[in-house]
């Protein structure tokens, strides 16, 4: 999954630093499906050509309260609650859809020159 990620990243225009971000997003969201929906998901990657996005969808239970989730950078002794944190952090915007049916993620960054 990373090295897709980073071939649709690089693919698409981003520098390297912006497929190198966009690749630890990813994989975080991916694990987040992993781990909390069920073992699997999808994700896609796409340009309207000046953004780069990225989204993790699963067929999850979904995310209580995911508006706040990740607004708070987790503590250094935390186990979990990273991922959003994550994708908050390295991209300029995030959409979180979640409900009973799944959970999709989409992450925005603005494309600059490599």
């Amino acid at each position: 999954m990373r090295a897709a990620v980073a071939r649709s990243a690089n693919g698409l225009g981003a520098s390297a630093a912006q497929s190198d971000h966009l690749v630890l997003v990813a994989s975080e969201l991916v694990t987040n499906a992993i781990a909390y929906a069920g073992g699997s998901g999808r994700v896609r990657v796409w340009s309207n050509g000046t953004a780069l996005y990225c989204r993790v969808s699963d067929e999850g239970p979904g995310i209580p309260d995911a508006e706040s989730k990740g607004i708070v950078r987790p503590s250094p002794d935390s186990v979990s609650g990273r991922g959003i944190w994550v994708a908050r952090s390295l991209a300029e915007s995030i959409d979180i859809d979640t409900g009973p049916g799944g959970t999709s993620i989409t992450v925005m960054m603005r494309l600059t020159p490599p």
